[in-house]
């Protein structure tokens, strides 16, 4: 039989064996971002509309010279068009086919020699809500994460750093997981990316669309990247502008609209193919001049007139009378539409703009169709559906009167061609949506639009949309304001929510009316914008049963991504601790709860005009903490509640966050004050956060916050606090419970006592903060900690230095260890978890490790203390194993199944 020191030698060559992937696990965790690919899937799911087009790529040694220099060039080879002309479809082409198992592939390896050929890709995107896709700090973080993805040896090589040339930042993310994306600027990615390529053992081949999406930075990244290393050569697209060709005229080059007619006329073929207009491909071709977007548009309209009946005549005087110019052509096409269509104006493309526009700080640049479809409605009848809830007579006649394919073909038609439909993947994310249940529901119609975005076909129709004078004129012509707009789109989103149950949206609270909401000007808010805020709340009330302190929050806001292997949180959550007072009704709380996470000071004006007198001032103070504990800070929404707080009042409030598993709640009664100060410590502690706008913040916050407070010691007072978490868990302050104990339902979280001295916080940031006691998870109840072992947790939260502040935590679980029972002992190794790391029990020794060491380790424990029926060796390792086997993370990691009855296995 195995001995037991056997299952500890089994255990550290497992975790030996996976150390290298979780430290490039962890650093590509650090340099993620939501949407990083998202502009090339765009892209991906279009060309495949486009057929076989730009393969003459490939083709031609002497004519392109593209092959030749994949082959053996170096330096940037520059692919030019005009907007419209294709260049992301072929940047897509040309990534498809020399990525490892491209047909072409075979070039690159022969350019690489006996090193490994690997393609890295980057798409600018200037419509994106996501700065990083339109920024070259997005570049410069996309790029490490890809290197570091292709190249596991890379991670050894930045762990043992034996040439001292490791940036110091790329050395700190090794410790820690999940690092601040604020937390870094160009230069210090700059260098990461420089350190990467000078020491990989690859040749990269770059690709980089847009480079006119972002201006001249991106063209001085692409000059940059080629200094950097021998080992990289790049291909990049853009528009011919002059700061470009200047810059890349030596290069080899090619210009688009020279090569792609054949490509034109062919997809003009495929639609026109079987129609009176198909006689026209020719001439489309010939006159697009080499912009695709200007044949696809036309080609369009010649396609759906020949359907309508059109003669040949008629077809002829169509085509002819399509300006040639890309925005005259925008232009003509609005002008030009159905004359039923000019005379009953729907508001489709003003929607559309100002839905783009218009989400405040969101600026997401697709819409659901639903809400699109439900804004275009009348909106008084609308206004009385969401009165009168999902069940409502104008909900039934509206699904019984539409047909996706109808609808599409009537919006894109109104829209002049300039939009278009596509699925929504995120509705498709089964934690948003409940698929199971589709044959219950009774609105299919409207589920089926709802499974769909509308977005602009092209960055240059939203651009002719937002700068040219005849396109406002068009836009002007619908009869909607910018205001009327914005109210239509939040009714429609309210609906949608009301209507969420019956589409099979999990989702109670979904982002968008706020987004909406956000964007309506003060002047422009009315009694009946309130009524239809408080119906959203109403109706989540109603679908989830809801009280605060019984339902996870995430059940009510959650919204996730998933890129490869990574899942995102939203990086703008609106708050990682909620309040609630249980004077106040469960709508009220939530009413005052999310209205205040978003700042809509004219809703939560109106609602403290009317709730009553003797809670006004409780409304506020509930309003004014979580406002400091949200994303979104305002001053001016602070400044109006300021008046109605009662700083020194004994408030009782509760805290709520949730985990993995389940919600928690702490009850504390404190002045007012203490509440304020507590709600404002995420923003004490953003020093890492480099942005100009976070910084303003975190300075009106440091001068705001300590002025409530009364000054009764030098420094003002002093409180003390729960930290929940640590150093990466620093928003989770909470006040302590009236209790001053922990109960049962702490038992999984890591707790510190803490204590803050209000007058000292501007003055010395972090120093502030003094560690008095420590809870480590599993054990429930505090241990006493030393002036040396609070000054080092101080240092290691101040500084950042994980490490230190890592070992710190270890060594003081060690320094108690003979004071825990048998159970605590087993409980805070598996509930341990510092920095993301989490807590082993190996020969008698606690060590930290990272996820994946410390499933190998949960795996070997269970597969030989279980399965092989090998006896532990000490009585916490008996204890450990009884645990696994009850959580059943091991047996279904091991066997692939979720039963956690492995008792009919063969031993």
């Amino acid at each position: 039989m195995t001995s037991v020191s056997d299952l500890h030698t089994v255990c550290l060559s497992r975790m030996d064996d996976n150390e290298q992937h979780s430290l490039r696990r962890r650093l590509l965790d650090a340099l993620a971002f939501p949407d990083m690919n998202d502009r090339q899937n765009q892209i991906e799911r279009l060309v495949g509309d486009f057929g076989d087009t730009f393969q003459w790529i490939f083709d031609d040694f002497d004519q392109n010279r593209f092959p030749a220099w994949l082959q053996e060039g170096s330096g940037v080879f520059w692919i030019c068009g005009k907007a419209g002309s294709g260049k992301s479809s072929l940047m897509d082409l040309i990534a498809r086919n020399i990525e490892d198992g491209g047909l072409f592939f075979d070039l690159l390896k022969q350019w690489a020699g006996t090193e490994t050929p690997c393609l890295l890709t980057f798409w600018f995107y200037r419509p994106s809500p996501n700065e990083l896709i339109k920024s070259t700090s997005g570049l410069w973080r996309s790029l490490c994460f890809q290197i570091l993805n292709q190249e596991p040896n890379l991670s050894k090589k930045i762990r043992e750093n034996s040439d001292g040339k490791v940036p110091e930042k790329l050395k700190t993310s090794l410790i820690a997981s999940g690092s601040c994306v604020q937390s870094w600027s160009d230069s210090q990615l700059k260098s990461w990316l420089e350190y990467l390529l000078t020491h990989c053992d690859s040749k990269y081949c770059l690709l980089i669309d847009g480079l006119d999406e972002v201006g001249e930075s991106a063209l001085e990244a692409v000059k940059e990247v080629s200094r950097m290393s021998s080992h990289v050569k790049i291909c990049c697209s853009s528009r011919p502008e002059s700061s470009f060709h200047d810059a890349l005229q030596e290069s080899p080059s090619l210009l688009l609209e020279e090569r792609n007619a054949t490509d034109i006329a062919s997809y003009c073929n495929r639609r026109l193919e079987g129609t009176r207009a198909a006689d026209h491909c020719d001439s489309i071709a010939s006159r697009a001049q080499g912009v695709f977007l200007w044949a696809h548009l036309v080609t369009e309209v010649l396609r759906e007139a020949a359907k309508r009946g059109d003669d040949e005549n008629e077809l002829e005087e169509r085509l002819k009378i399509c300006p040639d110019g890309m925005t005259e052509l925008f232009t003509h096409l609005l002008e030009r539409q159905d004359k039923f269509y000019l005379k009953y104006p729907k508001p489709y493309l003003k929607l559309i703009d100002v839905a783009v526009r218009r989400k405040s700080c969101w600026a997401i640049p697709d819409l659901p169709v639903l809400v699109l479809h439900l804004a275009s409605q009348n909106q008084h009848e609308l206004l009385e559906a969401i009165s009168d809830g999902s069940g409502s007579d104008f909900f039934t006649k509206l699904d019984q009167n539409t047909r996706f394919p109808e609808l599409k073909t009537i919006v894109v038609t109104r829209c002049a061609g300039l939009i278009e439909m596509t699925p929504d993947e995120f509705v498709r994310d089964p934690h948003r949506h409940d698929h199971n249940a589709s044959r219950n529901r009774r609105y299919r119609q409207l589920e089926v639009t709802h499974n769909f975005k509308v977005r602009f076909t092209h960055r240059s129709a939203l651009s002719f949309l937002q700068e040219d004078p005849q396109a406002a004129s068009f836009l002007a012509s619908s009869g909607v304001s910018e205001d009327e707009a914005t109210t239509r789109l939040l009714n429609a989103s309210v609906a949608k929510a009301i209507l969420g149950e019956d589409l099979g949206d999990r989702i109670v609270l979904p982002e968008e009316p706020f987004q909406f909401a956000s964007a309506i000007s003060g002047e422009a808010w009315s009694e009946q914008v309130t009524s239809v805020m408080d119906r959203l709340f109403a109706n989540a009330e109603t679908r989830t049963e809801w009280s605060i302190s019984e339902r996870p929050i995430d059940v009510l806001y959650t919204r996730c991504w998933k890129r490869e292997f990574i899942w995102f949180r939203d990086p703008l959550v609106p708050s990682e601790i909620f309040m609630s007072s249980p004077k106040l009704s469960n709508f009220e709380n939530m009413a005052f709860c999310f209205g205040s996470i978003y700042a809509l000071q004219p809703y939560i004006r109106e609602k403290l005009l009317k709730v009553d007198s003797d809670l006004k001032a409780l409304a506020a103070a509930l309003s004014y903490c979580q406002h400091l504990r949200s994303a979104w800070y305002s001053k001016d929404f602070l400044t109006v509640l300021e008046p109605c707080l009662e700083v020194e009042r004994m408030i009782y409030f509760e805290y709520h966050w949730s985990t993995s598993s389940a919600a928690k709640v702490i009850c504390a009664t404190r002045p007012l004050w203490e509440h304020i100060f507590c709600a404002s410590i995420s923003w004490f502690h953003i020093s890492w956060f480099q942005a100009e706008g976070w910084n303003k913040i975190k300075k009106d916050v440091q001068s705001r916050v300590p002025a409530l407070c009364p000054p009764l010691q030098p420094n003002g007072p002093s409180v003390e606090l729960w930290m929940i978490g640590g150093r990466e868990s620093s928003k989770r302050f909470i006040l302590p419970p009236d209790s001053g104990v922990l109960d049962s339902e702490m038992l999984e979280e890591r707790v510190f006592k803490v204590q803050m001295c209000v007058g000292c916080v501007e003055s010395q940031g972090h120093s502030a903060l003094k560690f008095l006691e420590w809870s480590p998870s599993g054990i429930g109840r505090f241990l006493l900690l030393t002036d040396g072992q609070n000054e080092s947790l101080r240092q290691g939260f101040d500084r950042g230095l994980h490490e230190d502040y890592e070992h710190t935590l270890l060594a003081i679980l060690k320094n108690n260890w003979s004071s825990l029972s048998l159970q605590e002992k087993a409980k805070a190794i598996w509930y341990g978890e510092s920095l993301g790391r989490r807590y082993i029990f190996v020969a008698g020794e606690v060590l930290s490790v990272d996820a994946d060491e410390r499933n190998t380790w949960e795996d070997s424990l269970f597969e030989l203390g279980v399965i092989r029926g090998i006896p532990a060796e000490d009585s916490v390792t008996e204890e450990l194993i009884e645990i696994i086997v009850n959580d059943g993370g091991a047996f279904e990691r091991l066997y692939g199944q979720s039963e956690t009855n492995w008792y009919g296995l063969e031993r």
